[in-house]
């Protein structure tokens, strides 16, 4: 008779929980779900530095494909493979 009434109130518990999750949603606050998927402003920072530098090589290797200069020779004044500076 006793697992029964503990098995009663772990499900009681369980659905506590979930209802204090329901009230503070209703109340506008985030819940552990919801934290969980904000991307951390130094990730996004990193992206951000990342993408700058990619625009700028790109910027730079198309202003010196402009000159008239060829894959290989952009590639070995940027350091990069001809593959890589294939567009």
């Amino acid at each position: 008779m006793g697992t029964v009434v503990r098995k009663f109130k772990r499900r009681e518990a369980a659905v506590s929980e979930f209802e204090k999750a329901a009230e503070e949603r209703a109340r506008g606050r985030p819940s552990v779900a919801t934290w969980q998927q904000r991307t951390p402003a130094h990730v996004k920072k990193a992206h951000q530095a990342r993408q700058a530098s990619r625009d700028d090589r790109y910027q730079q290797m198309a202003t010196l494909r402009a000159q008239g200069l060829t894959q290989r020779e952009v590639a070995k004044r940027m350091g990069m493979s001809e593959r890589a500076v294939r567009t």
